[in-house]
């Protein structure tokens, strides 16, 4: 799902430009959006904009909870069920069932964080990256 945000061209390089987010009219009145706090986005220039110019950026939206998911369920997850597999080990191995949970957890938590990283590279590569799509004012 793409987002449409109305931005002023900042700075123009070869082929990005730094846009700051104007501000919306639904919080004309917090602030937030202007001076120190304001969002900046770093856009791939297809409309050829140049500075000063108010453009409109789309932006690849992520679902806040398939990013949640991935950052903070999995891993808890993955440590539940290595924990569970550990207990289970440890009776038919005769060892410390806590030692056997840490170590199984520890072991099916390293592939699971690769895959989050992988996940993460995936999401900032350029198919992510805000795209200029119209200039309003010429």
């Amino acid at each position: 799902m793409k987002e449409s945000i109305e931005c002023m061209i900042m700075e123009v390089g070869k082929d990005r430009v730094k846009a700051r987010a104007k501000m919306h009219s639904d919080c004309s009145s917090c602030g937030m959006c202007e001076g120190s706090h304001a969002v900046y986005y770093e856009a791939i220039n297809k409309a050829n904009a140049k500075c000063g110019q108010s453009v409109i950026l789309e932006v690849e939206k992520q679902s806040v909870l398939k990013v949640a998911f991935m950052v903070f369920v999995l891993p808890m997850l993955t440590i539940a069920f290595g924990s569970a597999l550990g207990i289970y080990v440890a009776k038919y191995m005769h060892i410390s069932s806590i030692l056997a949970a840490i170590l199984i957890s520890l072991v099916t938590l390293i592939p699971t964080i690769i895959y989050i990283k992988k996940y993460d590279a995936k999401v900032q590569d350029k198919s992510s990256t805000p795209v200029i799509t119209k200039i309003l004012n010429e």
